[in-house]
């Protein structure tokens, strides 16, 4: 069994990273509000959290 990468143990870290991102002003005017209906955007912000989620443990870890 293969233990757990740097990115899935700090997870929290990286979700919060996320969340700093998706919850900017300037995103959510310039990338959210562009290309998305409002009432599409919360649907928009949990795929991607969710895809992002999924991503991580296949990040290579390159070391500490």
């Amino acid at each position: 069994m293969k233990p757990e990468n740097l990115y899935v143990q700090k997870k929290d870290q990286w979700l919060k990273l996320f969340y700093s991102v998706v919850n900017n002003k300037k995103v959510h005017q310039e990338v959210f509000l562009k290309y998305y209906r409002p009432e599409k955007i919360p649907e928009m912000k949990l795929k991607t959290q969710k895809q992002f989620e999924e991503l991580l443990p296949d990040i290579p870890d390159f070391g500490n």
